[in-house]
């Protein structure tokens, strides 16, 4: 007899089941892993399962498999890095119990998990939810189960997993209305429910009247639900509701998807991310920023935020000579003070005079000395809006550069003056 089958079996029974504790859905992904991993060896070395040693299961071997994940079973880049992450296990253990074999147990260590692209979540809108919410025909049983449930999901936010696996006693209807699980990472959760949550679950306990330690959602015979019937009834649910609500079509929505929609309901009502991520179980804080990239109307109103409080809108060389034009005529009319001083600069040739024949007549702005010039005259006589125009050709065109001529431009008004 090999190594392996021992060690295997060691592995299982003494390292995750009596060591580690391991849960259910643990051992059976592991298991999983390596049932695939020994078929695939035992194809590519010709060789019964029960004879493959751990010199069989080298890194190249083991890089092939992962490989065939991908290309032959078309599994993610995740995927894939979760069925590494059960061989190193395996391997890591292999090393205490078996050094001889320490060089091949560490190059199969060595290799990397693959990179990935993390894109956007996908969740539902309210309309969309309760479309879905809908399609379920109420008036049979299944269809009040289902209700139900995708209900119950996208209000709390639970796992395919805690759903399935909820019972009757975790149901609290009293004062304080709460639904408890043991989600992931074996940790005790409880998450409070509406009270629209409370009336439907009211009626469903009330027809389904089964014992406190008897699953919460059930098949006709009285069976657990599986995740492959749970996602399997969704579907179908999502094919109904896109007839009335075609935005549902063009997304690929899974249970975990109304996880998602129930955190970012949690994210628009304002709900800081450190208590979503407790209302989820995540085991990190940092795990519920995906949230925050997902929501478009966090990064409008931060981009909101940020907008300029002077013009929202560029002024182009064209606008801000039209407005000199006019506010020009405005000035070469008026009485008082800055009348006054605008016909005297245009009468004699002064410095004043220089700015006004460049800007208006040349329509350019030859030198830094003609851009403080005109800054210095409209600060003195206290016109605002010419200072602003100013400040603003200014900063779209540098001093020293030709600005675009104006149609606009007239100088008729103000030769008459």
């Amino acid at each position: 007899m090999t190594v392996l089958a021992p060690t295997l079996q060691a592995f299982f029974t003494e390292r995750l089941i009596r060591q580690r504790q391991a849960s259910p859905h643990t051992l059976a992904a592991y298991r999983d892993t390596l049932r695939l991993l020994l078929v695939f060896a035992s194809a590519r070395k010709d060789v019964e399962p029960s004879k493959l040693d751990i010199n069989d299961l080298d890194a190249p071997l083991i890089g092939a498999f992962l490989d065939h994940l991908e290309k032959q079973r078309e599994n993610s880049a995740r995927t894939r890095n979760a069925r590494l992450a059960a061989v190193r296990s395996l391997f890591r253990y292999a090393a205490l119990r078996h050094p001889e074999h320490a060089a091949i147990i560490e190059r199969v260590l060595a290799i990397p998990r693959k990179r990935f692209d993390r894109r956007l979540i996908t969740f539902l809108i309210e309309p969309e939810l309760d479309t879905l919410f809908r399609a379920p025909d109420r008036s049979t049983w299944t269809g009040r189960r289902d209700h139900t449930l995708l209900t119950l999901a996208a209000q709390t936010g639970l796992r395919a997993s805690e759903l399935i696996g909820l019972r009757l006693s975790d149901v609290h209807l009293g004062t304080g209305a709460h639904v408890s699980c043991m989600g992931k990472g074996r940790k005790l959760r409880i998450t409070p429910i509406t009270s629209g949550m409370v009336a439907l679950l009211r009626v469903w306990l009330a027809e389904r009247a089964g014992q406190p330690t008897e699953p919460l959602f059930v098949t006709r015979s009285g069976t657990s639900l599986s995740r492959d019937a749970v996602e399997h009834r969704l579907a179908k649910y999502v094919q109904i509701a896109t007839r009335a609500c075609p935005s549902l079509g063009q997304k690929t929505i899974s249970m975990h998807v109304l996880r998602h929609s129930a955190a970012m309901r949690l994210l628009r009502a304002g709900i800081e991310t450190s208590v979503i991520a407790l209302w989820l179980g995540h085991e990190q804080v940092e795990t519920t920023h995906i949230y925050l990239h997902a929501d478009m109307g966090i990064k409008e109103r931060a981009l909101a935020a940020t907008a300029p409080a002077v013009a929202t809108n560029p002024i182009d060389g064209n606008s801000v000579y039209a407005l000199f034009a006019e506010l020009f005529s405005e000035l070469a009319s008026a009485g008082g003070r800055a009348g006054i001083i605008v016909r005297t600069g245009i009468a004699t040739d002064s410095s004043t005079s220089v700015f006004f024949r460049d800007l208006v007549a040349n329509r350019k702005l030859f030198s830094l000395h003609d851009f403080q010039t005109g800054l210095g005259y409209f600060e003195n006589i206290g016109h605002a809006r010419f200072k602003l125009c100013l400040l603003t050709l200014g900063g779209e065109y540098p001093p020293a550069r030709s600005l675009p001529p104006c149609a606009a431009m007239n100088m008729a008004t103000a030769d008459r003056q």
